[in-house]
């Protein structure tokens, strides 16, 4: 599974090489990769949220802490 904040990161990383990047189709490509990058940190989110309402489900009062 995706870990939402390393997706960040790499849209972070992207956002800033397309800043520096004086390229109009590299700087266009890096923020294509941003996007898509913050795309899939929000769907990882969701998936955790998802997976712990199901969990929630299974195991009501459990500590998230051990999900």
């Amino acid at each position: 599974m995706l870990n939402p904040l390393e997706c960040r990161v790499h849209a972070a990383e992207c956002h800033t090489m397309a800043a520096h990047e004086t390229n109009p189709r590299v700087r266009a490509l890096l923020g294509d990769m941003e996007s898509t990058w913050t795309r899939l940190a929000v769907d990882a989110e969701q998936a955790l949220k998802q997976r712990q309402r199901l969990w929630d489900a299974i195991e009501p009062g459990l500590p998230r802490s051990h999900a």
